[in-house]
């Protein structure tokens, strides 16, 4: 009996395989953008997921972090690997494009950060987005919301532990995750992970921004 079990699964593997690729039809200009892929198609959806999402899976063992998180000098934010930001851009576009909305985000992490008029502290304008919102990641993991002040805030106070200008132009213009990161951090931005509803959220900012 087990004999013949493992025959027929060994036969319904066989039979996948020789499945013709019309059996869905998504497409990806790369593997982390330019996304298409028909939301009416139970099969193009579940091998478009199978694929493109589960491939950013285990992104942790791809940031090769090299900051420092007991130190607060310049440098300590550290850098990301290339491996993991492409993790996260096509962790992005892959739910743009099951949305129906065009998969053709692209991170630049050479951008210099935006400065606004009126912009209370504002760093030199040579700081890239990509390093300010490292330099906010370090303050907010080692503030939290504490006596030092609240380091989730888009307004955060010069009280908290690694305050920089360029943190805070991060927490100002940029969207904020706690006890999230890189494409995990998508998936909450896109459900709008809070507990209940509240005011500040009702036009669920986060998902709008990424849509």
């Amino acid at each position: 009996m087990l004999g013949s079990r493992q025959n027929l699964k060994a036969a319904f593997v066989s039979a996948l395989l020789l499945l013709p690729s019309a059996a869905w039809s998504w497409t990806g200009t790369t593997d982390s953008y330019g996304f298409s892929v028909d939301t009416s198609s139970r099969n193009d959806v579940i091998s478009f997921w199978q694929a493109i999402y589960v491939k950013s899976e285990g992104f942790q063992n791809r940031i090769a972090w090299t900051g420092n998180y007991t130190g607060l000098a310049a440098g300590s934010e550290g850098t990301i690997s290339t491996a993991f930001v492409t993790d996260v851009e096509r962790r992005a576009n892959c739910i743009r494009a099951l949305c129906g909305a065009p998969a053709d985000l692209r991170f630049n992490t050479g951008a210099t950060v935006n400065i606004l008029a009126g912009d209370t502290y504002f760093p030199p304008i040579s700081t890239t987005k990509s390093a300010a919102a490292q330099r906010s990641a370090l303050m907010v993991v080692r503030t939290g919301v504490t006596g030092s002040g609240n380091g989730l805030s888009h307004d955060p106070p010069t009280t908290c532990i690694g305050w920089t200008t360029a943190a805070w132009n991060a927490n100002s213009k940029g969207n904020l995750a706690y006890a999230f990161y890189g494409p995990r951090a998508i998936d909450a931005y896109f459900r709008e992970d809070v507990t209940g509803v509240s005011a500040w959220n009702l036009d669920v900012g986060h998902r709008r921004w990424l849509l």
